[in-house]
């Protein structure tokens, strides 16, 4: 240890006092400035490869549709099926329009759609838009019967009606925001009104519902002529990644980084 420190002092000894100045000032300067990192780079990808933080429901916020409306709470995203009754603090705005009667804040929007396809030679009318919960009710009773005359049991008929037709409130007729188009058949499929939905529909916020091959997740047979008002952004959205409705709330719970940058 002594022959290190003696060679310490040596060495001092030779330096010229401006060299031991320069020393120094590189001492402090190492010593105060932290090490430098390379910068880091997270591609997309990445952002949505990490796990979701849980969201606390009281910071919920319903994004109006004018300013983007991909907030999962969002009255144009309400949620009703088999499995999700319309919630109570979903109340429809209904007034009469075309023939028939529908959420009021969809009117713009269908017009808008129905004039565009009249303009490109497409005949479209409504068959059903908005029910109240009794006249779903009757219906729902009306198909289990049918079911019941095929010989049917009384719980098949029920399981079997539920395919078709949704109980009070757990429809999406009750929010006044879905459309039947043209007679409600399945040969709406073949129909030129029907490519043109498909093609078009998203431009003015509306969607195929049901969609074939959905069906296990709907809950709900393939209706080629049911179509559902979600807003513009998200039914653009929901046709680039194809998903219906109930995939597509699972996603936005799941990339809520997504969802607050399209809604900007």
């Amino acid at each position: 240890m002594r022959r290190k420190n003696i060679g310490k002092m040596i060495v001092l000894g030779i330096l010229t006092p401006a060299a031991v100045v320069a020393v120094v000032v590189m001492f402090v300067y190492a010593v105060q400035e932290p090490p430098k990192q390379a910068a880091s780079v997270i591609s997309p990808a990445e952002t949505i490869s990490v796990p979701p933080q849980k969201q606390d429901p009281s910071n919920t916020v319903t994004v109006p549709i004018d300013s983007g409306a991909f907030s999962v709470s969002a009255w144009q995203l309400v949620l009703v099926n088999s499995e999700s009754k319309m919630p109570d603090s979903f109340q429809p705005q209904i007034t009469e329009a075309f023939g028939v009667e529908m959420d009021e804040r969809i009117v713009d929007p269908y017009t808008a759609l129905y004039t565009q396809a009249l303009d490109d030679g497409i005949s479209l009318w409504i068959s059903s838009a908005y029910r109240s919960p009794e006249k779903q009710q009757e219906l729902f009773e009306r198909e289990i019967e049918q079911n019941l005359r095929q010989g049917l049991s009384e719980p098949e008929a029920e399981q079997k009606a539920e395919t078709a037709v949704q109980r009070p409130y757990y429809s999406e007729h009750n929010t006044g925001l879905a459309i039947d188009f043209n007679g409600v058949t399945d040969d709406f499929k073949h129909d030129d009104a029907y490519e043109w939905l498909l093609d078009h529909a998203e431009e003015y916020g509306f969607v195929l519902r049901y969609p074939e091959g959905k069906e296990d997740i709907t809950g709900i047979m393939y209706e080629p002529w049911h179509f559902r008002y979600v807003g513009p952004e998200n039914a653009i959205r929901m046709n680039e990644l194809d998903l219906c409705l109930e995939e597509y709330i699972e996603y936005l719970k799941l990339h809520p980084q997504e969802a607050s940058e399209l809604s900007t």
